[in-house]
């Protein structure tokens, strides 16, 4: 049989861009995420904004390769945690020359080029490399100017945590008209906004013959969400999928604070052995919240001013955020108020404790801070295999699953049985007098979070805590309003710091 030549071209492109793609990846695994996620955005954005399909296609394949040439900037220049020197930020200012050159070589990226040397022109003439102005900059270009910083923004480091989404938003609007095309950076915050308000619609018309994906390095997985849900999950009870696991030091930490013995220098110790943990709790000391007069520098300067147990909850928090990454836009709102609802949760169930005496306050703000972990984990898998047209769809059916698979990745992470129980039973509406006690408080506090307004869907906000759930924990009515407001305050002071 002959094979089509369409074809033949098809996977010639194909193997192309996965060979350039591979090249990103070697030099920097952040690299290769923020390019996908700089893709995969330009495509929800170009198609909100009614763009062609042969268009859509150009601007993923811009989005993914834009940074090509920082392959060839040293790793000293393109990782350092402070400000560059005059003569490194000029070497940096040349890579969107360094990567037309590369992909120039290869004439079926021709189309993509102008778009790649001009995606660091600013709209008002002073961007590089060639200064170029308002709609004499290639429409492609300005659109990844906006999501490439927009991802920048929102996406952690390890020198620094990500911002919220309305923080980046505001600096887009900030600069529209000197960096960013003040029109599509209007249109972008509304295209955000749109997604934040109603993440059930979003993108009704997107299908999968307009996804560039399929002409990309990566495919897709077939089938209905749920089954795709299905199929992952069975995937990794035997063993067959990995998914990305808490920091040991997580687990560490809780081990040491359980010993009363620990000094400060035993937890310095053990926090130090992660760099990026160490690196942002030593930030979050710095931080207007517990700025003291002199820096903090030291993981064992950080934690007196801190304190040992706020160390701790720091230290959880800071590790369970690195999960809460995704490479679709639809996935990072949805992914960003479930980190801010699991934050309040945590809050809400220390609050409790509190209240009623129990002295393991920090490991219910631990357990808080867990509970979801089943949807969180089921959003970062769908984000990276499957487009899904309906998001409504997706929240309906981890909904239905997250519990029973959250259970399962606590059990697989060697977590014992206590918190086990917390990740399967936080979503009971009847409980037996036999119920552990932390359950009542996690479940508690999670409807405690969505009462603060830190919910994924708006009707959660009119959720009515169980008055039986009340009685068994020992609380009052009036302690949960109380408890309602602390977290509300807590969250505007913390609620990006990490």
């Amino acid at each position: 049989m002959t094979a089509n030549p369409d074809q033949k071209n098809n996977n010639g492109f194909t193997e192309l861009v996965k060979t350039l793609v591979s090249v990103i990846e070697e030099k920097d695994p952040y690299m290769k995420g923020h390019a996908d996620r700089v893709a995969a955005n330009c495509v929800l954005f170009a198609r909100r904004l009614g763009f062609s399909k042969l268009e859509i296609n150009q601007i993923y394949l811009a989005g993914l390769l834009h940074d090509i040439g920082i392959v060839y900037i040293p790793s000293e220049i393109t990782q350092k945690a402070g400000p560059l020197t005059d003569d490194e930020m000029n070497m940096v200012k040349k890579h969107p020359l360094i990567s037309e050159k590369i992909l120039s070589k290869h004439s079926m990226l021709k189309a993509i080029l102008p778009i790649i040397r001009h995606h660091h022109e600013s709209f008002d003439g002073n961007g590089y490399p060639d200064g170029l102005k308002g709609e004499d900059i290639p429409m492609g270009a300005r659109i990844i100017s906006i999501v490439n910083s927009f991802d920048a923004m929102t996406s952690a480091r390890a020198h620094r945590p990500s911002m919220s989404i309305e923080h980046a938003l505001s600096e887009l609007e900030k600069n529209a008209g000197s960096q960013f095309d003040p029109v599509l950076s209007k249109d972008f915050s509304s295209f955000v906004h749109s997604l934040k308000t109603t993440p059930g619609e979003i993108d009704p018309e997107g299908n999968q013959e307009d996804n560039p994906d399929n002409i990309s390095y990566k495919s897709g997985e077939n089938g209905s969400i749920k089954d795709i849900l299905l199929s992952f999950v069975q995937k990794y009870k035997t063993g067959k999928v990995d998914l990305p696991v808490l920091p040991k030091v997580v687990q560490e930490i809780q081990k040491v604070m359980s010993d009363p013995t620990t000094t400060l220098n035993e937890l310095a110790k053990v926090i130090e052995k992660d760099a990026v943990i160490s690196v942002r709790l030593i930030a979050v000391a710095n931080s207007p919240m517990y700025r003291g007069t002199e820096k903090i520098i030291t993981v064992k300067q950080a934690i007196p001013r801190l304190g040992v147990k706020e160390t701790q909850s720091i230290v959880s928090a800071i590790a369970n955020k690195s999960l809460y990454q995704a490479r679709d836009l639809r996935f990072k709102v949805l992914m960003e108020k479930l980190w801010l609802h699991s934050l309040a949760t945590a809050y809400s169930a220390r609050g409790i404790a509190r209240r009623i005496s129990v002295s393991e306050t920090e490991t219910l703000f631990f357990m808080g801070l867990i509970h979801d972990i089943g949807k969180v984990l089921l959003f970062k898998v769908l984000g990276e295999i499957s487009s899904p047209t309906s998001m409504k769809e997706v929240i309906e059916n981890v909904q239905e699953i997250h519990t029973s698979f959250g259970g399962t990745i606590l059990r697989k992470w060697g977590f014992n049985e206590n918190y086990v129980r917390i990740a399967l039973l936080h979503q009971g509406s009847h409980f037996p007098n036999s119920t552990a006690k932390e359950v009542l408080i996690v479940t508690m506090a999670n409807a405690i979070s969505k009462k603060a307004g830190y919910t994924l869907h708006e009707r959660d906000h009119e959720e009515t805590l169980n008055m039986d759930m009340i009685h068994f924990v020992g609380i009052s009515p009036d302690h949960v309003d109380q408890i309602a407001e602390e977290t509300n305050t807590l969250m505007k002071e913390t609620g990006n710091i990490f």
